[in-house]
This record gives structure tokens, C-alpha cells and sequence, in this order.
């Protein structure tokens, strides 16, 4: 049995990614017959109590996270998915519980939490020791990258364990050609993601006064950092663009579709992330995308150039306003490229994923 032990899990959402990626594969899972048992807290991510309603088949919503009640788990496990390196529940806990019982295979997916920038010298030390103890459990360990840049971009800690790497999965579901809402009197960037200092939202701030009052930008997340959040009040005030920025407060998998016809252009200028699932729900709603060089997703600039975009702010206000300027025959011609890429990146999920669970199994079973 495939043992994933979640911080939160569907019916929750307030994640985000995580809980996005990780549903995604137990459908892959499923579909091919794999038996895994997903070990979760009973509430999302603000302690809120999840609606037993939505609770999934193969999943164990637990009110109370302890060592001994994981045990009895990953004893029954060949395979043990932790996903997280900092949760003391699903990261520490676990980590105790390898110590009783006996030798099989871990799984470890830190989730962008190696990426360099991403790290304090506290972190750095931490993860010494839970490398350690990681050694002299006498598991096998692998590490799980989400693709070759979050390798390339993390931190070398783990280097000595075996590496894999396969993306999160994507829904394959993208909606047929939409109505084009460009309005010349109110170009809209949509910035859809949570409210803190990687996502460097005030960079789209600083293109506003250059690009001028027919643009504006709607931000759409949960505040997750005040003082971040604050700062960014402080530059619209400075800026003086407080009738071109709103929040919009927060979005889920239900309300996104929505939301995201409110906008025309989806807006990406992250420092780092290791696969954002924002860039392809996007593109499902048949939107444009401009995203910083932060995301992995380099080659689909040769489906749809300047795709993917360095932060530079010249290099980006020529490209939102090539985007406001396009001809709808132009504008549903690059929406069908993004959507061919999309598809190409969903075929390649769907084999990895199988194709890699499937040998990391079977080289357990041939270790026992």
C-alpha cells in the first residue's frame, strides 16, 4: 500500500497547489489500480472543520495528528509519501515513526521548500538534521522534484539520496472557445495567487503608471502576509494608482472559472515556483498568460513568444500592450497554442507519474 500522509486534502482548499497535485495523482493512482490510503487533518488549512459530505473514498481525515497514530499506518506501507518538510505533524512525526518499523521505501516531495531563496539559515539547519535522521533510519529515501528547474534551483542537502522527478498533475479539461472581452477603456490584469513576498505582486504594481489609467489590475488570494500586504498599500499610495488596484479577496476551484472572466490577462511575476498550478487553470479558461522566468515553463515561448518573460518591466508592458492591441483572430490563435502546449504537458504527467511509482514499487519489492 501507497501511504500519503497530506497536511490537507480534498474537500479543503485553501492550500492551494499542494492539495491540487496530490489529488490529481491518487486519480492517476486509481485509475490504474494502485492501493493507497491518504492520512489528513479534518480542516483546511485556517482550522476550519472540512464537511464530512466531501470527504473522498481512500482518504482518512483524522481530528488529531500523533506518532502513535501514524504508526499503525506506516506499518502497512511499502511506500510512505511525505509531503512536506516542515509541518511537525506530517514532517517530524513521521520522521519518528520510521524508527519503529521495519525497512521500506519514503518518498519525500519538499514542495519548493529547498529552492535557494526560499531559505533561512534557520531552515538550512534544520534540514541538516532532518537529512540525518532521515540517514540513519536505514530507509530507502527518495527525493521527489516537480521538474528539472526546481532540481537545478534547490538547495544540494539531499543530493546524496536518490532523485525523481515527475510534474503535478493538470485536470485535461479546458473550456471551448470563449466569448473575447477585451475592453480598450479598461485593459484588466488579473493576479490570481496568495498574498505574500515570493508572488512579487508589486511588480505588476510598478507597470501601472507606465502602461496608464485605461489599465488596472485585480488581485485575488488570501493575505497571507499583513506586513507584505501593507507594503503593498504603502506603493499604491506612493504610486498614486489606489483607483487602478483592487483585492478582491479570496478564490477557490469552485469560484476561479468565475473570476477569472472578470480579468484579460492573467498576470504571473513570481520570484520562484516550482510548477504553479495558476498558469495551466488559466489556460483552461482560455485566457493569456504572462509569466516571469520563476516558473519552469520556459519552452512554451516556442508556441506563444514572450510567454514567459524576464522580470523586466519594459519587456512587460510592450508585451500587455501587444496583448490589448491584438486582433481577436491573433488572440484565438495564441489561446489555441497555449491550449495545444497545455495538452502536451498533460500527456507527459499522466505516462511519468505511472511509469515512475510503478519503478520505485517494484525496486522496493526487489530490495526485500
Amino acid at each position: 500500500m501507497i501511504v500519503i500522509l497530506a497536511t490537507q486534502f480534498t474537500p479543503a482548499v485553501k492550500a492551494g497547489g499542494p492539495i491540487k497535485s496530490l489529488s490529481g495523482i491518487c486519480n492517476i493512482l486509481s485509475k490504474d489500480g494502485y492501493n493507497y490510503k491518504v492520512v489528513t487533518h479534518n480542516t483546511d488549512i485556517d482550522g476550519s472543520l472540512l464537511p464530512p459530505s466531501g470527504y473522498v473514498k481512500g482518504v482518512d481525515y483524522l481530528p488529531a495528528i500523533t506518532i502513535k497514530g501514524l504508526i499503525p499506518y506506516l506499518k502497512q506501507a511499502n511506500l510512505i509519501w511525505i509531503n512536506t518538510l516542515y509541518s511537525p505533524t506530517f514532517s517530524i512525526f513521521p520522521l519518528i515513526g520510521l524508527f519503529f518499523i521495519k525497512n521500506t521505501t519514503v518518498l519525500v516531495s519538499p514542495r519548493g521548500q529547498l529552492l535557494k531563496g526560499a531559505l533561512s539559515f534557520k531552515k538550512r539547519v534544520y534540514l541538516v538534521l532532518f537529512k540525518f535522521f532521515l540517514n540513519i533510519s536505514k530507509h530507502k529515501i527518495v527525493i521527489h522534484f516537480t521538474n528539472q528547474q526546481e532540481l537545478d534551483k534547490s538547495i544540494t542537502t539531499f543530493k546524496n539520496f536518490k532523485t525523481v522527478i515527475f510534474n503535478n498533475p493538470i485536470s485535461g479539461k479546458v473550456e471551448k472557445e470563449i466569448q473575447i472581452n477585451k475592453t480598450p477603456s479598461n485593459f484588466v490584469l488579473g493576479f490570481f495567487g496568495r498574498v505574500s513576498p515570493i508572488k512579487n505582486i508589486e511588480f505588476i504594481l510598478k507597470l501601472l503608471p507606465t502602461l496608464g489609467a485605461s489599465f488596472s489590475c485585480k488581485i485575488y488570494g488570501s493575505i497571507e502576509d499583513k506586513p507584505y500586504k501593507d507594503r503593498l498599500d504603502k506603493l499604491i499610495e506612493t504610486l498614486d494608482i489606489s483607483e487602478q488596484v483592487s483585492f478582491c479577496g479570496n478564490y477557490d476551484s469552485t469560484t476561479f472559472a468565475a473570476k477569472v472572466q472578470e480579468v484579460d490577462l492573467v498576470v504571473i511575476p513570481s520570484f520562484s515556483e516550482n510548477f504553479c498550478h495558476v498558469f495551466f487553470e488559466a489556460i483552461e479558461q482560455r485566457k493569456i498568460v504572462i509569466a516571469s522566468d520563476g516558473l519552469p515553463w520556459i519552452e512554451v515561448n516556442s508556441r506563444v513568444k514572450n510567454t514567459i518573460l524576464a522580470l523586466n518591466e519594459k519587456k512587460w508592458v510592450d508585451r500587455i500592450i501587444e496583448i490589448k492591441k491584438m486582433k481577436t483572430d491573433q488572440y484565438i490563435e495564441e489561446q489555441k497554442e497555449l491550449v495545444s502546449y497545455y495538452y502536451s504537458i498533460y500527456e507527459s504527467v499522466q505516462n511519468d507519474t505511472l511509469k515512475i511509482f510503478k519503478n520505485i514499487l517494484e525496486d522496493n519489492e526487489n530490495k526485500r
